[in-house]
C-alpha cells in the first residue's frame, strides 16, 4: 500500500477521533442588571443570569478559565466542561452576578479595563448611548472637531426621537432587528469615535454633550467598578484578568502600543490585588500576531477571543473562543449551550 493510500484510509479515523474528543465552552458576559437601552446586547438581567447559571450547575462540568485552559492542553477536558468569563468590569457584576456565582459555586472570571476603575465612571459606548439615545430633540447638524479635522452630520429624521421610537430601540439588538434613524446615528458615532486615542475620546464626548444640551451621564447601572469593589470580586471562586488599560482595537495600533496596553494594564491589576494575574482578553475580541506575543512576553498563561467556537486539546491557549450569551431566558440558554457543546 503506498503512502498516499495510506493517508487517505487514516483522514476519516482523525476527523472522527477530533468530534468525539472533549470539548469545552467559554461563555462571555458583560453587564448583569436591568437597563434603559442596550444597543449591543450586553447586558443580562439577574432573573436571566440566575438561571443560566442553575443551567451550568445542572447540566454542565463548571470550571475555571485557567483550570480549563490546563485541562486542553493536557488533553483532560471533562465533558461538558464550561467556563464563565465577563469582559470589562461593570459594577453590576459584583453587586449582581457574583452573589449568584458563589450560591452555585460556578467560577468566573471578570476581565477588567484598568483606566476607567479610577473614576468608576460610564464606558465610552454607553456614556455615548446615554447622550445621543434619550428621547427628544436634537439639533439639526452636528459639528465635531476630531482630532485635525471637523465633522458635520445632517441629522435629518433623527433629530426628533419620540418615546415611540425609543421605546421600539429599547428591544434593539446588534444584527438581531432594524435599527431607527437615531440607532443608525448612535452606530455611526460609535464607529468615529472607537479608533480614537481614550483622551481625545473623552474630549469628543463632552462636545458631545455640551452639543445635545445635556450633562454627561453618569448611571449607577452603567458604571464601571471602583478600585475597591475589584479586590473585592477578586477571591477563589471569582478572578479578575486583564483586559489593557483603555481598551483599544489592538490590531490597529503599533506594536509598542499593544505592548504598553497589555503591560501596563497586568502590573496595574497585580499591584492592586496583590497577586498574579493570569488570563487575558482581547478588547472586542480582536487580535493579531503582535497582540499574541505581547500577551505571552506579558507572562499571561492564556488568553479568550471572541470567536465562537469550544475549546480542545489542539486549542492555541492564547486564541481561546468563546459563545456571546444574551438576555435569554434559562431555557433558551439550555438549548444553545447543548448545541455550543456538540461539535463546533
Amino acid at each position: 500500500m503506498n503512502r498516499h493510500l495510506r493517508r487517505r484510509l487514516r483522514r476519516p479515523h482523525v476527523w472522527l477521533r477530533s468530534r468525539l474528543a472533549p470539548r469545552a465552552a467559554v461563555l462571555m458576559y458583560h453587564g448583569v442588571g436591568e437597563v434603559d437601552i442596550d444597543p449591543w446586547g450586553l447586558f443580562v438581567t439577574p432573573e436571566h443570569f440566575a438561571q443560566h447559571v442553575e443551567v451550568l450547575g445542572a447540566t454542565a462540568t463548571p470550571m475555571g478559565l485557567g483550570e480549563l485552559a490546563d485541562a486542553c492542553r493536557t488533553g483532560t477536558v471533562p465533558s461538558r466542561a464550561v467556563a464563565v468569563t465577563i469582559d470589562d468590569g461593570y459594577a453590576n457584576i459584583l453587586h449582581r452576578a457574583k452573589p449568584i456565582l458563589e450560591a452555585a459555586a460556578v467560577p468566573a472570571t471578570l476581565f477588567a479595563i484598568g483606566r476607567p476603575l479610577h473614576d468608576a465612571t460610564e464606558y465610552w459606548w454607553d456614556e455615548l448611548a446615554g447622550v445621543v439615545l434619550t428621547p427628544g430633540r436634537l439639533p439639526p447638524t452636528l459639528e465635531l472637531s476630531v482630532t485635525d479635522r471637523r465633522t458635520s452630520i445632517d441629522l435629518g429624521p433623527a433629530e426628533h426621537y419620540t418615546e415611540t421610537q425609543w421605546r421600539l430601540d429599547h428591544r434593539y439588538r446588534d444584527e438581531e432587528s432594524r435599527a431607527g434613524d437615531r440607532m443608525r446615528l448612535y452606530r455611526q458615532l460609535w464607529q468615529l469615535l472607537m479608533p480614537l486615542e481614550d483622551e481625545v475620546r473623552d474630549r469628543t464626548l463632552a462636545e458631545l454633550a455640551r452639543w445635545a444640551g445635556c450633562d454627561r451621564p453618569r448611571r449607577e447601572t452603567h458604571r464601571s467598578m471602583s478600585i475597591d469593589e475589584l479586590v473585592d470580586f477578586d477571591g477563589e471562586l471569582t478572578e479578575v484578568g486583564g483586559h489593557t488599560s483603555t481598551h483599544p482595537l489592538l490590531p490597529d495600533q503599533p506594536a509598542d502600543r499593544q505592548r504598553l496596553e497589555i503591560e501596563q494594564n497586568k502590573k496595574h491589576l497585580e499591584a492592586v490585588l496583590d497577586r498574579p494575574v493570569e488570563n487575558f482578553s482581547y478588547p472586542f475580541g480582536a487580535h493579531d500576531s503582535t497582540s499574541v506575543a505581547a500577551a505571552r512576553a506579558a507572562g499571561y498563561k492564556a488568553a479568550v477571543i471572541a470567536r465562537p467556537e469550544t475549546a480542545t486539546a489542539s486549542t492555541d491557549p492564547f486564541r481561546i473562543g468563546r459563545f456571546d450569551v444574551k438576555d435569554w431566558p434559562g431555557d433558551r440558554f439550555e438549548r444553545q449551550l447543548d448545541r455550543w457543546l456538540r461539535y463546533q
